[in-house]
């Protein structure tokens, strides 16, 4: 039996281990590729949803995305605008919930009492907490987004309460740029 539970371990390590490392190439292709950014305005919409997207890919670097929603509120219906920026950053932000993920085994430790005050946190404050965050431009955020992952807060929420406040954001960014 206990070989068993050994070969467990690895192939469970070797889970969170490949998750781990996809998450950290995404955000090293990420930033090597910022100045890239630029080039998405000739692309319109799909641009705007690849800028965002790769910016929010990059955990605790601020990369200039939030520019191309203003910037597209100029040229383009702010809604579209402001859906396709959301999308893009909503999906990028789930990065920094897979690194949680992938390393709650790494950062805590379930006896860890430091651990269960965090996870009271987020059933509690989950919600209000991560829409806030992803309201306001900021690199904490990411912190947000691997805390949510290491105690295991439902993706599925985490996605829309992200969408959320990023939408909210995205309409008065691109609303903006629409008066100009």
């Amino acid at each position: 039996m206990q070989k068993k539970s050994k070969i467990n371990f690895w192939i469970t390590s070797g889970k969170w281990i490949g998750i781990f490392s996809i998450s950290i190439l995404v955000v090293g292709v990420a930033f090597v590729f910022q100045a890239k950014l630029a080039n998405f305005k000739t692309w319109g919409l799909l641009g705007i949803f690849l800028a965002n997207l790769i910016g929010s890919t990059t955990i605790f670097i601020p990369a200039p995305a939030i520019v191309t929603v203003v910037a597209g509120g100029i040229v383009y219906p702010p809604i579209l605008v402001a859906l396709s920026a959301t999308l893009g950053a909503s999906i990028g932000d789930m990065i920094s919930f897979l690194v949680g993920i992938s390393g709650k085994n790494v950062f805590l430790k379930k006896e860890f009492h430091f651990y269960n005050k965090l996870v009271y946190f987020m059933r509690h404050f989950g919600a209000p907490t991560i829409f806030v965050f992803a309201f306001l431009p900021n690199p904490i955020f990411d912190a947000i987004g691997i805390v949510a992952g290491i105690v295991g807060y439902s993706p599925y929420k985490f996605f829309l309460w992200i969408f959320l406040g990023r939408l909210v954001r995205n309409v008065l960014l691109a609303f903006f740029g629409a008066k100009f």
